[in-house]
């Protein structure tokens, strides 16, 4: 038994529609976890205040992607259209087990409001936080959104947070401007 080589033509072929599929779906790709969509975030929807426990959470950062020098001395391929949402949250007495975490940015009026997916971001120094024995260490998250998909205005960063059975939406004290 003898194995044909495989032709020319059909390698070149392959290697063509390899490289059209991967050009095709890069902006699929690129624009899937950055992709806002809007929200209705009513009054009745449940608040930390309602949990019954405390709520651990803070805002690390909410500010425009800024350029970043590179250990190679060149600059990141940051961009300013971008912002950049990191934090974490967590209840009292409650491991995070199963990660559900997203942002909403709320619009100072009220008329809108836009849910981000976050990515979960281990955050090591929270395996142990307060010396309770709770591990908040998985919820960690960042985000990155296009501002040019929002309406100009000043947005509440908030965390709706849903890990391990929990439904509930955090509003914090800090805000970022879309011009």
């Amino acid at each position: 038994m003898t194995i044909q080589p495989v032709k020319k033509k059909t390698i070149i072929f392959l290697l063509i529609l390899a490289t059209a599929i991967s050009l095709l779906s890069w902006p699929v790709i690129k624009h899937m976890t950055i992709t806002a969509s809007k929200f209705q975030l009513t009054e009745d929807y449940p608040s930390s205040d309602t949990v019954g426990k405390t709520v651990y959470y803070e805002i690390d950062r909410a500010e425009r992607d800024n350029l970043a020098l590179e250990d190679g001395g060149g600059l990141s391929g940051a961009d300013q259209n971008y912002f950049v949402i990191e934090g974490w949250a967590g209840v009292e007495g409650e491991s995070i087990e199963i990660f559900n975490t997203t942002v909403l940015l709320k619009k100072d009026d009220g008329s809108v409001c836009y849910k981000l997916r976050g990515a979960m971001n281990q955050r090591e120094d929270l395996a142990d936080y307060n010396g309770s024995g709770d591990s908040y260490q998985s919820g960690g998250f960042v985000c990155r959104i296009d501002s040019r998909q929002m309406d100009p205005g000043n947005y509440q960063v908030c965390i709706l947070y849903g890990n391990d059975g929990n439904d509930f939406v955090i509003y914090t004290d800090t805000y970022i401007e879309v011009n």
